[in-house]
């Protein structure tokens, strides 16, 4: 399988171009995002998520396109993290699942791992990466099925925090309501 995603920023200014390929070795979403943040901030930021065959994260790297030398590299073996250096990143042990900020993409890792029912909710721990910032901090997560391919989130740092986005068959969402709209395409 191989798809092409586009989604535009409806809360700031931005689009991300993101492709993926599945094969049995595994996937790899490849991205691309630019626009201006909130505050007036320009970024241009690059990402490659390597994933197992059943959506579960193996490496990270991710580029700040706008300062030279800005990226981050974290690697995800045995339920541990570990940076470009090798160095343990202890407080993220038996976290599962990564969250970057400016994309919906990595909504699709918990839409696709979790054993959901209807209306069953799942809380989660997630390595949450502050772009542009490239800062790193571990913070909780709800994910509930509403429907075929509607699911509900809520952001427990940031109080009432809810969105019910709505994803195609493979899990991708194509509507994240006042955040993003997509246009897909399969290959």
């Amino acid at each position: 399988m191989q798809k092409d995603i586009t989604w535009h920023g409806l809360a700031w200014k931005s689009e991300e171009h993101c492709e993926i390929e599945a094969s049995d070795a595994g996937i790899e979403a490849r991205g691309s995002v630019y626009g201006t943040t909130e505050d007036g901030t320009d970024f241009e930021i690059g990402y490659v998520i390597e994933l197992s065959p059943e959506w579960e994260v193996q490496h990270v790297l991710v580029n700040d396109a706008k300062h030279e030398g800005s990226s981050l590299d974290l690697q995800r073996e045995n339920d541990q993290w570990f940076d470009a250096e090798g160095m343990h990143l202890e407080e993220f042990d038996r976290v599962e699942y990564i969250d970057l900020a400016l994309t919906p993409l990595t909504n699709t890792l918990p839409i696709k791992r979790l054993p959901f029912t209807n209306n069953e909710t799942h809380k989660i721990s997630v390595l949450y990466v502050d772009l542009p910032k490239l800062e790193l901090r571990k913070v909780e997560q709800c994910y509930t099925k509403l429907g075929k391919n509607t699911y509900r989130y809520q952001d427990i740092e940031i109080l009432d925090f809810t969105a019910d986005i709505v994803v195609d068959d493979d899990g991708l969402v194509v509507v994240y309501p006042n955040l993003f709209t997509s246009v897909v395409s399969v290959e």
